[in-house]
């Protein structure tokens, strides 16, 4: 509905409590004239945002990192070939505390995997009495340079926390056997975020 202002000084077209949708666009409006105030807390929305926008970094609320462990497996770790049993690491990082509402990046990255025909290894992490399984898989072939990494929310706090390798038994093979490091360094890092 269009707005007129009649003769009488009246007018007609306004709406109780703002002007009608399609009465104020753009070109209408004056350069700045939309200041936080009036905006709707909520209304602006990821698809409002333009892909090139290029907004900087320091515009976001902080991501911060309480807690940074690495380690690494030394010369190598080796244990024998089993047909069922999941094998774990030595080497692990157990971290003091992790938050209500924190999160655990873990991240390996190096050498593992077999060798021998028959053997063959799906690569994961065990975290805080949990196994993350089937992550990399190794068959009869060494990963000299691979990076696996899993991301785990905790909803409570916890203590203690202990990360390490787990490796299973591929199921179209035989046999595993735990093979990191060595002639190819490995190392495994956490960090937690609040």
């Amino acid at each position: 509905m269009a707005i007129v202002i009649n003769g009488s000084g009246t007018v007609t077209g306004l709406a109780v409590g703002g002007l009608p949708d399609g009465t104020v666009d753009s070109g209408t409006l004056a350069t700045d004239s939309v200041v936080t105030g009036k905006i709707a807390d909520g209304a602006i929305l990821n698809a409002d945002i333009n892909a090139s926008a290029a907004i900087a970094g320091s515009k976001f609320a902080a991501t911060n990192i309480i807690y940074a462990a690495t380690t690494d497996f030394g010369s190598g770790q080796y244990q024998g070939a089993t047909a069922t049993t999941p094998l774990y690491s030595d080497t692990v990082i157990t971290v003091p505390s992790i938050p209500a509402g924190g999160k655990l990046l873990t991240i390996f990255n190096g050498g593992f995997g077999e060798t021998s025909s028959g053997y063959g290894n799906d690569w994961g992490f065990h975290i805080n009495g949990v196994a993350y399984a089937s992550l990399i898989e190794a068959t009869q072939s060494m990963k000299t340079s691979y990076t696996m990494q899993k991301f785990v929310n905790f909803t409570n706090a916890a203590t203690g926390v202990v990360v390490k390798i787990v490796a299973s038994k591929h199921a179209s093979e035989s046999y595993q056997e735990f093979r990191l490091g060595g002639a190819s360094p490995a190392t495994l890092s956490v960090f937690v975020i609040k």
